[in-house]
């Protein structure tokens, strides 16, 4: 009986962060979202009706599907072949294909930056996107 107390205590901070992190914040989102904008104006699930009944959002709920639908099993398939090739041969170059996923946005986001900023450095500041030379 001590022991299960004691762990409840030991429990009660991170059931406390929890619950103000993620539960409380989705919460609030939610009342508010019952709302009309950010006035005080009552109107129910109205805003949600109106969400499903907009032609954007099903577009963008149907994209995210396809995506899902086929990212998703070919990361898969690609993940399970490499790991397949790399078990056949054991050879440790191969382990370099374990760091395509996390190498490859930061090398799409160098390609993209190279070839809309083809100045120098030192000359990003003149062109139309000099406001991603700051991210």
């Amino acid at each position: 009986m001590k022991k299960n107390l004691q762990s409840n205590i030991l429990l009660l901070p991170a059931l406390t962060a929890g619950f103000f992190c993620y539960l409380f914040p989705i919460l609030i989102a939610f009342w508010k979202s019952l709302f009309l904008g950010t006035g005080t104006d009552f109107v129910g699930i109205q805003n949600y009706v109106d969400l499903f009944e907009n032609e954007a959002f099903s577009l963008a709920v149907r994209n995210l599907f396809h995506l899902w639908a086929i990212i998703i099993p070919v990361n898969l398939i690609i993940g399970i072949f490499i790991a397949e090739v790399y078990i056949k041969f054991r050879q440790e170059k191969l382990c370099l294909f374990f760091l395509v996923p996390s190498i490859l946005p930061a090398a799409c986001v160098v390609t993209i930056a190279s070839s809309i900023l083809r100045k120098s450095p030192s000359q990003w500041g003149e062109t139309p996107f000099a406001f991603m030379c700051s991210l």
